[in-house]
C-alpha cells in the first residue's frame, strides 16, 4: 500500500488529523508548563527541572517492563509478542 492510497482513505485521514492535533497539544504543554512556572510562580532552575522530571515520570512508569506483563521482543527486525511471566 503506497502513501497516495492511504491519503485517499477517509478513516486514515481522520486518524492522522487527530493524532497531529494531539501531538501538537502535547508539545505545547511541554513548552508552556515550565514557562508558566517561571513567569507566574517565579520558579527556580531546580524547581523547573523537577517539574519537567515529574512531567515525564508517567511515561517512565508505564514504559518500564514489569514482571508478568507482556513485552515486545525483537529478533532481527521481526517483532513478536511474548509473555515474560514466571508462572
Amino acid at each position: 500500500m503506497n502513501a497516495s492510497s492511504l491519503l485517499r482513505n477517509r478513516d486514515f485521514r481522520l486518524l492522522w488529523a487527530g493524532q497531529t492535533v494531539s501531538r501538537v497539544g502535547t508539545e505545547v504543554s511541554v513548552l508552556a508548563l515550565p514557562l508558566i512556572a517561571i513567569q507566574i510562580l517565579h520558579a527556580t532552575t531546580f524547581e523547573v527541572g523537577s517539574l519537567t522530571a515529574i512531567e515525564t515520570l508517567p511515561f517512565l512508569l508505564v514504559g518500564l517492563p514489569r514482571r508478568g506483563v507482556g513485552s515486545i521482543a525483537c529478533d532481527g527486525g521481526a517483532c513478536c509478542w511474548s509473555l515474560t511471566s514466571d508462572g
